[in-house]
């Protein structure tokens, strides 16, 4: 009988530590959370119990802990008891004694039944039945008595008789009692969790209702509570509306009528308009819908379902104004109307007369809707098709704009701008059509749309089309798809020499050019200052060299300003699907500047040499004057003792010094008389000219520097950039004394030339000032000592 009782003492103290256990509904975001703590609590009691146990002899220990166990993996699963497990084995380890295997056997088994039962459950929120735990528990302790055998022998017998049978006989009632303790509170959770989302599935409808909602106090007014879209609809937050009386913030003039329709309702229902006042003081129509008579709250006996209809009363007087006021508008406006029910015109004013029948009304009434119509519209759509879905709109949404092509009867086709309307008018629904003519409008748009893919100068297509098109053909059908790109060589020599005037002609042949001799399904575009591409779908590399090659040919029978007209191309095919366009596009830019560095700069020689040409035949002075300096140039490097190489180049710039002048008006290098200031201004620019000419030429490109300075003064009052002494190049101060010294020794259209004598006193004065004053003497003695 003690034996009983202390079994019965310690199956109490643990049913405590088991209820507190089976009541707390643990709740983490991480599932893995719930069980840790499920096991740690079930594993603290079983310690508790190992703790304050029935102690037979030391070392042989008896508590519940297989009662707390088998619980923990029958209600919480495999992870929740292996926790525990683990904090009772750890402690029964350290507890040791003869009894030890059988203590650890018995934890092992009774979480592993505990497990069995719980994954036998088909659901793991259904009720477990005290039939279910008693059978659990009777099972659980048998094993556990079976166990005992693991005791040491002498003991074996002894423990059977005297806890065989209270174990049997308590420990399956302890369990059954604990378990209904556990499921009770597992059924309460249950409950509680479904309140708990039902409550938040009608919070999440009352939050996203469509219309807005109050609830509110039938004899006092005063809102408690209002949805987001009822705080949108009338402009307060909702600490600012909650607590207010519905009154304070109805239109006043509607309060007698809405009181009226609250008194005289018999139903739990009633649904009126009312106007409510906003935050910012202005005023909203609005469609009520109260339910009365709310039993749930004490807080609110009523719901109020608002709905914001403003548009639709605007909608609606506006319609009526339009109806009192149609005919005098109807017959002044300026816009064509129409008025027709039931497809057929029942009249127009004198604008849609005008518009459609040379102002014959009579021929315009009782015409069908489309009788002014083209078979189809631009879209492809039938008219009569078309105008059914028009109309169609125009009655959904009381107002619908579109635009129309109509075709007269003389066959002139006009576009227009249609605001169709359903109006009342002599008691039914008709619409009104109001039409105003944007052919023009729509001829401008078209001109601007062509200008947003074609390029201004050439009328090819341009960057941004030839991007959207490149999209578009880059399927699998068009391959081999090939990009071949041209870049015009001497663009900014032709600007330079010329004017830009001149560079654009270039430009448009060059764009007629490749137009002329391309097919007309590839798509020619420039998409930079000098660049074209060309797409050209389902073309090898083969068919596209011959393409260039015709439009290379025809380039070279073309002349512009008596210069060469050069393209150069490069281009790159799309073979296989997987190979990214871009890359394509960047390989036919590599190919066309390997193209560009063997064609470009002997054209760009050769054409120098051209314009040199055409200055000396616009001006036969200028080449004689060219020629001379040139000589000069070349005396004056002999007598300096310079390199034959340098003497070489010393020519070459002196011939090519006023190379810039090839940009200035030929009857401004004619002018007789002095030049005016704007004239001189001009001409001082033909330095940097013909420095901007020569650099198109990299082995010219010093000798360009030698022709950007040679109008340099030595004290540094010179043209363009103001060097002065030895910043002026050498070779440009050389230039500098032979163009002077020539100059003055020439017949010029404002003035006679001066002699030799007085052209070197000239030099030796201006020594130091605008001439290099040690190059000035060496000029004055090669000009002495030599037959000139």
């Amino acid at each position: 009988m003690t034996i009983i009782l202390q079994l019965i003492y310690n199956m109490g103290a643990l049913l405590a530590v088991s209820i507190i256990s089976g009541l707390i509904n643990y709740k983490h975001h991480k599932k893995w959370m719930k069980w840790l703590v499920q096991g740690s609590i079930y594993g603290t009691a079983c310690i508790i119990g190992m703790l304050k146990p029935l102690v037979l002899v030391p070392g042989m220990i008896f508590d519940g802990r297989s009662v707390m166990l088998s619980l923990c993996g029958m209600f919480f699963g495999p992870k929740a008891v292996a926790v525990a497990a683990v904090m009772a084995i750890t402690l029964r380890v350290y507890q040791g004694g003869p009894g030890m295997i059988m203590g650890v056997c018995v934890i092992i088994t009774s979480s592993l039944l505990g497990v069995y039962f719980y994954n036998n459950q088909k659901t793991h929120n259904q009720t477990i039945t005290g039939k279910k735990l008693y059978f659990m528990g009777i099972l659980v302790h048998i094993i556990m008595v079976l166990l005992m055998i693991t005791l040491p022998k002498e003991k074996v017998i002894s423990t059977m008789k005297s806890l065989s049978i209270p174990i049997i006989l308590v420990y399956p009632l302890i369990t059954v009692f604990i378990g209904k303790v556990l499921s009770f509170s597992n059924e309460s959770r249950i409950i509680l969790n479904k309140l708990q989302k039902n409550e938040n599935r009608l919070k999440t409808i009352f939050d996203q209702a469509p219309v807005g909602i109050t609830l509110s106090n039938t004899n006092t007014g005063i809102i408690t509570y209002a949805n987001p879209k009822f705080i949108k609809i009338i402009g307060y937050s909702l600490e600012e509306i909650v607590g207010v009386d519905w009154m304070s913030i109805t239109y006043p003039e509607d309060l007698p009528n809405e009181k009226n329709e609250k008194e005289n309702s018999k139903l739990k229902t009633v649904e009126y308009e009312k106007r409510y006042i906003k935050k910012d003081g202005s005023i909203i129509w609005t469609n009520l819908k109260i339910v009365l008579n709310i039993e749930s709250d004490d807080d609110y006996d009523e719901i109020c379902f608002i709905e914001d209809i403003t548009h639709k009363k605007k909608s609606k007087d506006a319609l009526a104004l339009s109806e009192r006021n149609f005919r005098m508008l109807f017959e002044n406006s300026t816009d064509a109307i129409l008025t027709f029910y039931d497809n057929k015109i029942l009249d127009c004013n004198k604008s849609a007369a005008i518009m459609f029948a040379n102002g014959k009304k009579e021929t315009i009434i009782r015409r069908g809707v489309i009788g002014f119509s083209p078979e189809k519209q631009p879209d492809g759509q039938l008219s009569e098709v078309k105008a059914a879905n028009m109309m169609a709109l125009c009655k959904e949404n009381s107002y619908h704009k579109f635009e129309w092509t109509h075709e007269l009867d003389n066959k002139k086709k006009i576009v227009t701008e249609i605001v169709l309307t359903p109006i009342i008018l002599e008691g039914r629904e008709v619409l009104h059509a109001l039409i105003r003519d944007i052919s023009k409008r729509k001829k401008m748009e078209m001109q601007m749309e062509y200008l947003s893919y074609h390029d201004e100068l050439t009328g090819l297509y341009n960057r941004r089309f030839f991007h959207e098109e490149l999209k578009r053909l880059d399927v699998s059908q068009n391959l081999p798809l090939t990009l071949m790109m041209g870049d015009v060589n001497g663009l900014k020599l032709i600007n330079d020499s010329f004017g830009h005037a001149s560079g654009d002609e270039l430009l448009k042949k060059v764009a007629n050019l490749i137009q002329e001799n391309c097919r007309s399904e590839e798509i020619i575009a420039r998409i930079g200052g000098d660049e074209f591409i060309v797409i050209i779908p389902r073309a090898n590399e083969i068919e596209v060299a011959a393409i260039s090659k015709r439009v290379q040919e025809a380039a070279s029978k073309d002349k512009m300003n008596n210069l060469d007209i050069s393209i150069s191309f490069g281009w790159a095919s799309k073979v296989l699907p997987e190979e990214d366009i871009n890359e394509v596009l960047r390989k036919a830019e590599d190919s066309l500047y390997k193209k560009k560095l063997f064609e470009s700069p002997s054209m760009r020689s050769k054409n120098i040499h051209t314009i040199m040409h055409t200055l000396h035949e616009k001006n036969e002075r200028e080449e004689k004057h060219s020629k001379r300096v040139s000589d000069l140039c070349e005396k004056m490097g002999k007598a300096l003792k310079m390199h034959e190489d340098e003497i070489k180049e010393l020519k070459s710039v002196g011939l090519l010094h006023d190379i810039g002048k090839i940009g200035i008006d030929e009857s401004m290098l004619n002018k007789n008389g002095k030049l005016t200031k704007d004239e001189w201004t001009e001409m001082t620019k033909h330095s940097e000219v013909g420095y901007r000419i020569l650099s198109t030429v990299n082995e010219m490109a010093e000798m360009a520097e030698y022709v950007l300075a040679h109008h340099e003064r030595w004290d540094g009052n010179g043209y363009p950039r103001g060097l002065k002494a030895d910043e002026i190049p050498f070779k440009a101060r050389i230039i500098a004394l032979a163009d002077s010294f020539d100059a003055m020794t020439s017949d010029r259209s404002y003035r006679k030339a001066i002699s030799v004598e007085k052209a070197l006193d000239e030099i030796i004065d201006n020594a130091g000032t605008q001439f290099d004053p040690q190059l000035s003497i060496i000029f004055k003695q090669m000009i002495e000592n030599s037959s000139f």
